[in-house]
């Protein structure tokens, strides 16, 4: 399956949609390899709203836990408790 394309992203989802696969850790995997810029969608002959899609594909991953791993939980964490939930440490960052 081309799943390095709009098109074959495209068909991951609908595929985890359908119940023929299981969100698995390369299926987030490839949902966080795109920026999501939405370039694709413009250039669309047929129209797919890949936004509403990506959406909720990034969501399935998160929700199916594919994507955890103690590090990345840790890092998570530390960021919102340390970093956003501390307005003067926020603000020094997005001066950086």
């Amino acid at each position: 399956m081309e799943r390095n394309s709009p098109r074959g992203r495209i068909a991951l989802m609908r595929a985890i949609a359908d119940g023929r696969l299981e969100p698995t850790k390369a299926f987030a995997d490839e949902m966080y390899f795109c920026l999501g810029c939405l370039a694709c969608m413009t250039a669309c002959p047929a129209g797919v709203n890949y936004a509403e899609l990506f959406e909720h594909a990034r969501a399935e991953a998160e929700q199916s836990g594919a994507l955890n791993s103690p590090r990345r939980n840790f890092i998570r964490s530390f960021m919102l408790r340390w970093l956003f939930m501390n307005s003067g440490r926020l603000h020094m960052a997005g001066r950086a």
